[in-house]
């Protein structure tokens, strides 16, 4: 006897449960400050299982040649695991750091994106407060991000490494923020100088539009 055609609500009944989904990576400097801002962002966005995934790892080391590295072999296992990630971001400072050039470079080539803050983090979240144009430098004793944190804590004197809740709690000055560091890549562009410039922006951006699609998480 010839078997009945199944019904359209069966066909759909047997589906399978669970589309792909993006999946992006974030490895950044140490174990505070920057993982500290991106779980903060990830959970105001919107960015959680569920809907999409962010994981925020540390890097095996502070430099952006360790951050690049830990990306690397992040992604490589989630590849071989069959749970890739969509995109892989390494974030890192310029300050004084050796091999930043050829860490970018590196992380082109394995196909992630690095998304530099110079002379570190601490600028973005001085943008948030005022414009800043002038070039950081050595000062003293003081490294160029040295000299940016002080700037930080000048013009929001709660500020301190490692706090917890930034981005919620500067969420009302974003947007100033993002205009302000628009324009310092504009400028950085035409004169051929990035000091300072961020490029958090970016990401939080990456972000937001990973909120927009339409994947379904286990």
């Amino acid at each position: 006897m010839a078997r009945r055609a199944k019904s359209t609500q069966q066909q759909r009944r047997r589906r399978p449960r669970f589309e792909p989904r993006d999946r992006m990576l974030i490895v950044c400097e140490g174990t505070k400050t920057e993982k500290h801002y991106f779980e903060d962002a990830r959970q105001a966005i919107g960015v959680y299982r569920g809907q999409a995934v962010v994981e925020v790892q540390p890097g095996e080391g502070s430099n952006p040649k360790n951050i690049v590295e830990t990306a690397r072999k992040l992604k490589a296992a989630a590849e071989k695991e069959g749970n890739a990630f969509s995109s892989v971001y390494c974030v890192f400072d310029r300050d004084e750091h050796a091999h930043y050039h050829e860490s970018i470079e590196r992380a082109e080539r394995l196909k992630m994106s690095a998304i530099k803050s110079v002379p570190c983090f601490e600028y973005w979240i001085l943008l948030h407060f005022r414009d800043h144009a002038a070039p950081y430098t050595r000062t003293g004793d003081r490294s160029p991000g040295a000299c940016c944190l002080r700037d930080v804590e000048h013009a929001w004197p709660d500020y301190s490494k490692g706090r917890k809740q930034v981005y919620t709690e500067l969420q009302d000055r974003l947007a100033d923020a993002q205009q302000r560091a628009e324009q310092r890549l504009a400028a950085a562009h035409a004169d051929g100088s990035d000091n300072p410039t961020t490029e958090i922006h970016l990401l939080l951006d990456a972000m937001e539009a990973l909120k927009q699609t339409k994947a379904i998480a286990p």
